[in-house]
């Protein structure tokens, strides 16, 4: 019997696993990728349910080698990644403070070596397979988990699914390169995002409540209407400049032809209340 590890089949064989969409009705919410692409090995472990220590026992006459997708993680995956704002700063603690967080990335590297009896016919069934299987799970709003030896990424969404063979391998489409991001869409990571400068000047402004409680208690019912009886007290040594009232002047005359005599009466009126309120 051959024996494969926990190591192996974790991080090798079945690294990624589809969350909801087309894994809403599997117990858990949980299809892992290696029922989509190495049905084998997947149907040789259903009956044995969990691995021992040692890992799980498959029949004689499959190999690691002979798997039809073996995973690893691409160099470049996020840990951390914030943006820090380009401007001067006043202290470097004022910079460390000016960050927002950015989401995660991380990327695997998929190998189909087609090492087995027909591997040609077997590879494009299968890819076809995965492809239609991940188009459906992706508009079903399904999620990825995606395990690496470092960190657990989850609620991850697949971004690319992309051919990164090389050209001086002999075989073509060999290598599959899977881009997944997970951007922040909880209110608690938008909360966690918030940077501590921000959230010391979001706490530091009045709300509408401690600004209606100021102008209630300076009488003022409204912004730029003062009260009766509250004065605004003049600056020491500004001088105070008096503004002269508006005088309108009327462009015509009673009689003069442009307007009827009552016309013109009437607009005369309404001058002359306004220049002597």
């Amino acid at each position: 019997m051959s024996t494969l590890s926990q190591v192996q089949l974790l991080y090798q064989l079945t690294p990624i696993w589809l969350r909801d969409g087309i894994a809403s009705g599997v117990i858990g919410g949980y299809l892992p990728i290696l029922a989509l692409i190495n049905t084998e090995i997947f149907n040789a472990l259903m009956p044995q349910q969990q691995m021992g220590p040692e890992g799980s026992n498959l029949p004689d006459d499959w190999s690691f080698e002979n798997a039809f997708a073996i995973f690893q993680p691409a160099p470049g995956g996020s840990l951390i990644s914030q943006s820090i704002a380009e401007y001067p700063f006043a202290s470097l603690n004022v910079a460390s403070n000016a960050t927002l967080r950015n989401p995660l990335n991380i990327s695997l590297v998929m190998m189909t070596p087609m090492k087995t009896q027909h591997a040609w016919t077997v590879k494009q069934s299968r890819m076809t397979s995965l492809k239609f299987a991940l188009d459906n799970h992706n508009n079903l709003g399904g999620s990825y988990v995606v395990f690496t030896p470092a960190f657990i990424y989850n609620n991850m969404l697949l971004e690319n699914l992309t051919d990164a063979s090389t050209a001086q391998s002999p075989l073509p489409q060999n290598t599959w390169r899977w881009d997944f991001t997970a951007p922040l869409i909880s209110l608690e990571d938008v909360v966690a995002a918030e940077n501590n400068l921000i959230s010391k000047i979001t706490n530091g402004l009045p709300n509408a409540a401690q600004i209606t409680a100021i102008q209630t208690a300076l009488g003022i019912s409204s912004i730029g209407n003062m009260g009766i009886g509250v004065t605004v007290p003049p600056i020491s040594g500004t001088p105070v400049v008096s503004t002269p009232t508006p005088m309108i002047t009327p462009p015509f005359s009673q009689g003069g032809g442009i307007f009827s005599s009552a016309t013109a009466a009437n607009i005369q009126s309404a001058i002359n209340r306004f220049n002597n309120p």
